[in-house]
């Protein structure tokens, strides 16, 4: 998502899969800016900007690092600071926010000017006071998706791709809940936010906020009754994207 989204600001970029890569893609590159996200297998966001600052301070350069997480809580985003980035950006990402950050170093005259129209906002279903199978569904904005992605088909695979991700997800939730873990449960919670934040379908992102906010209070029966409604509430959500799907070429 953040690639095509550079490439519709204007930005070349290159794409590398943890903190290890990046740096040697640093060391090769004299990149003039640096994206992470702050939770990566091998070496997180966190510890590549550490370890960026380090080497800094024999260059007398300074390179600057945006962090992106799915993490709202206020350590997180402190975190952030602390391993040295100049900022901070909150899953999911719009065009405009990205462009906005950007222009704080390179400037608004860098960034194309792009007519984006702002997915309309849906209150997040209620599911403690009303019955789950009732629940409508409200569509994917799918002219949106089509504007960032280029194409009716590759929106098509995108959705087909995202609903047997976050199916395989949810698979794996009730297993969690036997014997309740704040630990585990962050940890997944952080892994299906940032793969619906690709999506940015507010809905399905309301409805894991409402769960993450009970997380670390909630007594073990109410959090494994929450989960299974989670999970409910989630695959309804994703029967309608599905049908959505089929409906494409």
């Amino acid at each position: 998502m953040i690639r095509h989204q550079l490439a519709l600001l204007g930005f070349a970029c290159d794409v590398v899969n943890d903190g290890a890569e990046a740096l040697e893609a640093l060391d090769a590159t004299p990149y003039g800016f640096l994206i992470t996200d702050c939770h990566m297998p091998r070496m997180s966001g966190y510890e590549l900007a550490r370890a960026e600052r380090e080497r800094e301070e024999l260059t007398d350069t300074r390179l600057p690092i945006l962090g992106i997480t799915a993490n709202t809580a206020p350590e997180d985003l402190k975190a952030c600071g602390e391993a040295g980035m100049d900022d901070c950006l909150i899953k999911p990402t719009r065009l405009t926010t990205l462009r906005d950050y950007l222009s704080r170093w390179f400037g608004a005259d860098n960034a194309r000017c792009i007519a984006q129209a702002e997915a309309t906002a849906v209150p997040t279903p209620d599911t403690h006071h009303e019955d789950v199978d009732s629940i409508a569904f409200a569509p994917v904005d799918l002219s949106q998706l089509t504007q960032i992605w280029g194409s009716e088909s590759t929106v098509k695979s995108l959705l087909d791709a995202f609903v047997s991700s976050v199916r395989d997800d949810m698979r794996a939730l009730p297993p969690l809940l036997n014997q309740p873990d704040v630990a585990e449960l962050r940890q997944w919670h952080h892994r299906v936010a940032g793969a619906v934040g690709l999506l940015q379908y507010p809905p399905l992102l309301g409805a894991l906020e409402n769960y993450r906010r009970h997380l670390t209070t909630a007594p073990a029966d109410q959090s494994r009754s929450e989960g299974i409604t989670l999970v409910r509430v989630c695959n309804t959500m994703l029967d309608g994207i599905e049908e959505q799907a089929a409906l494409l070429a």
